[in-house]
């Protein structure tokens, strides 16, 4: 019985130094990430990533990409163009407010 309890513990004793040794040899992965205040406020103004990320929570917009990156309606109902593509005109949905 003692013999087979000292077989199984210089076992484990092995195998976990073979384990440790092939993670030791394992690339380090970090990931570091980044977050600072917007820096704008103004959609007109306002083009990195903070403030990006603030002007999509603060204002819709008049239409929208789909996954094939064609315009969907949100804040406008439906759009016309001119003939000549110089002018557009947007219905909007009905109740909407801007501040």
């Amino acid at each position: 019985m003692r013999k087979t309890v000292k077989i199984l513990l210089i076992s484990f004793c092995v195998v976990g130094i073979l384990v440790s040794l092939g993670v030791a040899g394992a690339a380090e992965r970090s990931l570091r990430t980044n977050w600072s205040w917007p820096t704008y406020i103004d959609p007109a103004v306002g083009s990195d990533f903070s403030s990006s990320t603030a002007l999509v929570n603060l204002y819709d917009s008049l239409v929208y990409p789909d996954m094939k990156g064609n315009a969907q309606p949100h804040v406008a109902r439906s759009w016309d163009t001119s003939a000549d593509a110089l002018t557009w005109t947007f219905h909007l949905r009905e109740g909407v407010k801007f501040h």
